[in-house]
């Protein structure tokens, strides 16, 4: 296990001195970015969780973890806004910090961490948290988004507010077009193969084994360069951005922890959940403030600060996972 921390930090720690030296700039990282989310990802379903054999045990555990972390998701949500109450965050975006406080990145870098070091199973389970990210981004989610969309800093009635029946048509074409995309199209896949049984032929196998080995060492080298563009040290300066932050990945996981200690799922589905919500604030909390024309930049600053604290922080949280839950 320390030898795969070792080689997650160095890989992380490599992208970053890449990303000094513009070796990995702006173009080769949205390059990287789409090649995993697009094709390595969807490869890595097929080739691990379609390779899983299925039981109705198995099955009913993925959709219990669905449930349960959806469950988790709101509660952070409702301790994110009572939270922001109490230490009186500006209301003009203080949704922003509540919901980067809440959602996890637990595609981009779960799914190579969980891989990495929970195998088949631990990525099925982390693709159900995954599934109920996207329930709670598309529910409360966007109410928490739209919450401020009436007024601006000067107390005026928005450009962009939109009527009624625009708004939900607006917001069911965005869920629409975000659920239809490889990633989740080849979960169903995988879950069809796996749940029938379907063998793939040993050169396909070879294959998908072979892109899924892409996943981990480009995602960390990615995190890396993104990390080497941010001045953290300027945004350190914001409490708000620190708490956000520090909150994410740090009381997120403790409040999972007591939800799952009880509940009757088997240990590798509970491992996920924590390790899910011990992961730096999702990217899609800036496309989605942006969407609704809130502070993008203070979600980049905060996703800044949860992404570098999150390396120290996450491995803690697998070390204790694997003592306690595994």
């Amino acid at each position: 296990m320390y030898e795969q921390f070792f080689i997650i930090f160095a890989l992380v720690i490599l992208g970053f001195f890449l990303g000094r030296r513009e070796i990995m700039d702006e173009g080769t990282n949205a390059g990287i970015n789409k090649l995993i989310m697009r094709f390595i990802v969807p490869c890595m379903f097929v080739y691990k969780i379609g390779s899983l054999e299925m039981t109705g045990e198995t099955m009913c555990e993925f959709f219990l973890t669905v449930g349960v972390f959806t469950l988790v998701l709101f509660a952070g949500g409702l301790y994110a806004h009572f939270y922001s109450r109490i230490r009186k965050f500006p209301r003009e975006n203080s949704n922003v910090a509540e919901f980067c406080m809440v959602l996890p990145n637990n595609a981009f870098m779960g799914f190579p961490v969980a891989s990495t070091f929970f195998g088949e199973l631990g990525l099925l389970m982390m693709a159900a948290t995954n599934a109920a990210m996207n329930i709670y981004m598309f529910s409360y989610g966007v109410i928490l988004m739209d919450r401020n969309t009436d007024c601006d800093d000067g107390g005026k009635e928005s450009a962009v507010k939109e009527s009624g029946k625009s708004l939900f048509i607006g917001h069911a074409l965005r869920v629409l077009k975000h659920l239809m995309n490889p990633m989740m199209a080849s979960l169903v896949i995988s879950l069809v193969i796996c749940g029938l049984g379907i063998k793939l032929p040993s050169a396909v196998n070879e294959l998908l084994g072979q892109i899924s080995g892409l996943c981990t060492p480009l995602a960390m080298l990615y995190v890396g360069s993104t990390l080497s563009r941010g001045r953290l040290f300027e945004v350190l300066k914001s409490s708000m951005v620190i708490e956000a932050g520090l909150n994410k990945i740090i009381t997120m996981p403790l409040m999972t922890w007591v939800i799952v200690y009880f509940l009757p799922m088997s240990p590798v589905a509970k491992a996920m959940c924590v390790l899910a919500a011990s992961m730096p604030t999702a990217a899609m909390t800036s496309m989605l403030a942006g969407d609704y024309h809130q502070d993008v930049k203070l979600a980049g600053m905060i996703l800044l600060v949860s992404t570098a604290l999150s390396a120290a922080t996450m491995l803690g949280f697998i070390q204790l996972i694997n003592i306690y839950i595994i």
